[in-house]
Order: structure tokens, then sequence, then C-alpha cells
């Protein structure tokens, strides 16, 4: 169940990011459009937002607990957070944010409640908190991703460009036709310095 959990936190962060962002755009709209429509909009994306990041800090916290550092400890050794180590910086500061963002998050939440039931609220004020919300998820996300997919979770990648000095990427080279094949086609073949290749045919003729 824990490796079910950590498997899908990359996938359940879009959620409440997504949330966050289009409701600080209706929040900002409101301060323009006096209309009920834009604020019923914002706080429905405010409460999806909230309920949305809870499964999130879990997946989160599962994916902490199975992933290493660079010095091969985990990023969660025991409890629920993050040990605040060097080898940990970008993990611990993505977790910072995130949490703050969710703490944040519930109070928006809860504001979006009391407006949906005809309490007024200063707009300028939940315009905002909105707009920092989304940075927050925004920067945390990036974070995340960044330990994530960076250069050095594709070690192959990373050795190929330092050797060769060349752009990040892959190297592609067009080889011979088949001798064997149809005439016309050319193969594309995509390779980094490892022992293992994957090649594809260019088109079909």
């Amino acid at each position: 169940m824990e490796l079910f959990l950590a498997q899908n936190h990359s996938a359940m962060t879009h959620l409440p990011i997504a949330s966050s962002i289009l409701a600080a755009v209706a929040a900002v709209a409101g301060l323009f459009v006096a209309r009920k429509e834009v604020v019923f909009l914002w706080a429905c994306l405010s409460i999806a937002a909230f309920v949305t990041v809870l499964p999130t800090v879990v997946t989160g916290i599962a994916a902490a607990r199975g992933r290493t550092n660079d010095e091969g400890q985990a990023y969660i050794e025991g409890g629920l957070l993050v040990k605040d180590v060097p080898a940990n910086t970008r993990i611990f500061r993505h977790e910072l944010l995130g949490l703050s963002g969710a703490s944040l998050a519930a109070i928006l939440a809860a504001v979006a409640v009391a407006r949906l039931r005809g309490r007024n609220v200063n707009r300028s004020l939940i315009a905002l908190l909105s707009v920092v919300l989304a940075v927050l998820w925004g920067i945390g996300g990036h974070l995340g991703g960044e330990e994530l997919w960076g250069p050095e979770t594709f070690p192959a990648f990373h050795q190929s460009r330092t050797e060769s000095g060349a752009s990040p990427g892959v190297s592609l080279y067009l080889a011979p036709p088949s001798q064997g094949g149809a005439t016309g086609c050319s193969q594309v073949t995509s390779r980094a310095d490892t022992q293992t290749s994957f090649s594809g045919s260019a088109g079909r003729c």
C-alpha cells in the first residue's frame, strides 16, 4: 500500500497546484468583475485545492520514506517530516512549502465555505492569499520535480553530456537503410553512453 501511495505522489501534486492556480486567477478576476459566478468559481476551486492536497501530503510522505538522498539515507527515517540536512535541501524545502500551502489552503477553504453561505469577504485579501498559495505550491512542485526528474535521475544521460560536452538530451543519428527492408526507409537510433540502445523506424513505407 505504501509503495502504491509513493508511486502516485507525482501525479497527485498536479491536482492541488492546478486548483490553486485557477483559484488565484478567479480571485484576481473577482477584483474587476463583480459577478457571483466568479466568486462561486473561486470558492469551489479553493475547496478543491484543500481537499486534493490532503492525499497529496499522504503520498508525499510515503514517497519520501521510499527514496534516498545522495548519501544513501532515506529522506524520512522516522516520523512524518524530512530531516533538515544539506543532502535533503530540495526535498525539505519542497515539503516545507507544501505543508505551508496546505495550512493556507485550509484557511481559504474555510473562507470559501463561509462565502458560499452568504458571508461577505475582503476580495483584495482573498486575491492576495490565493496568489500566495499558488506561488508556494508552484515553487514547491518545481523543487520536487527537480529532485525527481533532474539530470541525476538519469545518470546515463548526465554522463553522456558531461563526457561529450553536448547539450542535454540524447544523441540522434541516422543509420544506413536496412539491406533487407523496404527501400526508401531509414532507421533513427537514440542512444546515450550505455550498453543499451533503443531504435525504431523513422517512418512507415
